[in-house]
């Protein structure tokens, strides 16, 4: 009997078919919580398995997205819809700092029949794989004795079941224990292996040409250095890194991989200040002195991660969310060190050549400053009263082009008349 279970297991490890393949190069999102962003350039979506809806997967899977599940392999939750499976008898200690969750019995036949029933739901929901978590419990004060051996076992045991179904599986964290399990599992997911110096102890999924995630939420990820040092890090270990927030709601994220930008729905018109926006709009540009901006809804609900922005009035916010929320534009990621500025556009309308120019501070006296290209020979100045002029020029010329107001200068501008 013991020759026919390696046998198997040796055929399903090798024979094991898949819709979808991963390779080192690919890149993750994760979100387990909030509204589900669809839109992120990522090539697999980690999702939670029981509230993302079949439909959000079939669209996800629609617009290339391998989509892995998650749900939690060690732990009872007590908001889940299968948790009346769970028997008081294979319930242990509860989890420090996650209310309504308590570690399993691993061992318990109960215990892993619960568990293929969630394998088979993400068969059935659509799944490319999924992401068991907590399974290291043999390290952890669960109320039971479960050993270094127990776990490896119940791995596998997870692992197998999860490749006769056609699903791909993730090891989650439990770093001790991946050179026994590397073989098994297609891929690994590590919280925090940066912050805690372990990145090396994933190294038997690098080399076996399987991809790395991992989750970063310490703040210091998030300033410009930081960041810019991790990512030369991760790029140097071969390891997908993406700074979260810690409720992975896709309120905040930074890939080293990929660049986000949410979309800007294109219903919304048109709009040169928060005046022309519905309520509960505000006038969105992608640059404080941009004279046309779209009409785009403010965020409801912005997480305190402290990521000062400087607004374009001038005023520092928390966050880029809570700058928009207020209906703000913003200048730069970071505090505002001079609060005056003054942002100079040129376009062109019809004939016309048009300068468009705004401030952070409240002033109707503007100097506009002309000087000819390239001999700078003479500096015309005009007083006005107004932030806006379009001219109808037919003389050939080339001028520099700024605009001054109580001791600030605003950006210099080249502009050729034909």
């Amino acid at each position: 009997m013991r020759f026919l279970s390696i046998f198997t297991l040796f055929l399903i490890l090798t024979s094991a078919s898949y819709a979808v393949e991963l390779s080192s190069n690919t890149t993750f999102y994760w979100q387990l919580t909030g509204n589900l962003k669809t839109d992120v350039p990522a090539d697999l979506y980690d999702v939670d398995l029981f509230d993302t809806p079949k439909e959000i997967i079939e669209q996800l899977k629609a617009r290339g997205k391998i989509v892995i599940c998650y749900f939690s392999a060690g732990t009872y939750e007590d908001w889940r819809p299968d948790a009346a499976n769970f028997t008081e008898d294979i319930l242990g200690n509860p989890l420090e700092e996650w209310e309504g969750e308590r570690w399993i019995n691993i061992n318990s036949a109960k215990a892993r029949e619960i568990m293929l029933s969630r394998l088979d739901l993400a068969v059935e929901k659509g799944c490319h794989g999924v992401e068991p978590d907590n399974v290291d419990a043999y390290l952890h004060n669960t109320g039971f004795n479960i050993t270094y051996q127990d776990q490896i076992e119940y791995n596998k045991f997870l692992a197998q079941a999860a490749k006769e179904r056609g699903l791909l599986i993730g090891l989650k964290n439990d770093l001790e224990q991946i050179h026994e399990l590397v073989p098994y599992f297609n891929f690994a997911l590590n919280e925090e292996c940066h912050q805690y110096n372990e990145c090396d102890k994933l190294t038997p999924f690098i080399e076996a040409g399987k991809p790395v995630f991992n989750a970063e939420y310490l703040p210091e990820f998030t300033t410009a250095l930081g960041f810019a040092k991790l990512c030369e890090r991760a790029k140097e270990e071969g390891i997908k890194t993406v700074v979260f927030n810690k409720e992975l709601d896709g309120t905040f994220f930074k890939s080293c991989d990929y660049s986000y930008h949410p979309k800007i729905h294109l219903h919304y018109p048109k709009c040169s200040d928060n005046s022309q926006c519905l309520p509960g709009e505000f006038c969105l540009k992608n640059n404080c002195g941009d004279p046309i901006g779209t009409c785009t809804k403010k965020p409801e609900v912005c997480t305190q991660l402290h990521l000062p922005v400087c607004g374009c009035n001038g005023i520092t916010y928390p966050n880029l969310c809570v700058a928009h929320s207020a209906g703000v534009n913003v200048l730069q990621e970071s505090t505002c060190s001079n609060p005056k500025h003054i942002w100079l556009n040129i376009y062109q309308e019809d004939s016309q050549i048009c300068l468009k120019w705004s401030s952070t501070f409240n002033t109707e006296n503007y100097i506009l400053y002309a000087a000819p290209f390239p001999e700078l020979t003479s500096i015309y100045s005009i007083p006005l009263n107004q932030n806006s002029l379009c001219l109808t020029l037919w003389n050939s010329a080339s001028f520099y082009i700024a605009v001054y107001s109580e001791g600030i200068l605003s950006n210099i501008e080249q502009i050729t008349l034909k």
